[in-house]
């Protein structure tokens, strides 16, 4: 993960108890709480505190859906991909919380089909576990589009300007 760089600021009047690469194996922050960071160099980026509910660990740059009806537990298994959650912003063992990032710059997301996804192509979720791939236009929940690629993918990730949902 490459940002926040050491720049970051917080600014929420807000104090957290939680790095933004927090993996922890109980809540010290709000589950569900939004926190936004600013740096010089990736501008305005949203983070939200949730509870890893996969049953497996994320890594940095999966990108997972809710599996709950609160809004505070995702999984990388994306079974309801129109319910998108965001992208994981450093390691979270399972049944850890940490934070994944809900918009803003992220250097390193998982795509699914590498080599297909060019800079300015709308990204979804794919049906494979943890990963983003390119989006059509339509309302399927496998065209729901989180952002948008600001690179060619590379043969692992692919740099993308996040939107999922707050």
């Amino acid at each position: 993960m490459a940002h926040p760089s050491t720049v970051s600021r917080n600014i929420d009047p807000t104090a957290w108890a939680s790095a933004l690469d927090s993996n922890e194996t109980t809540a010290k922050d709000d589950i569900g709480a939004i926190r936004t960071e600013y740096d010089d160099t990736y501008r305005r980026c949203e983070y939200r505190y949730v509870m890893n509910n996969s049953g497996t660990a994320l890594v940095d740059g999966d990108s997972v859906v809710f599996n709950d009806s609160y809004a505070s537990k995702v999984t990388g298994t994306h079974t309801l991909r129109n319910k998108g959650a965001g992208v994981a912003f450093g390691a979270i063992a399972a049944s850890s919380y940490g934070y994944i990032q809900i918009t803003g710059y992220h250097d390193a997301v998982r795509g699914s089909t590498l080599g297909a996804i060019a800079s300015g192509d709308r990204i979804c979720l794919s049906a494979s576990v943890g990963k983003v791939a390119r989006s059509a236009l339509g309302s399927a929940a496998t065209q729901q589009t989180y952002g948008f690629a600001l690179a060619d993918d590379n043969t692992t990730n692919v740099a993308c300007y996040l939107q999922f949902p707050r």
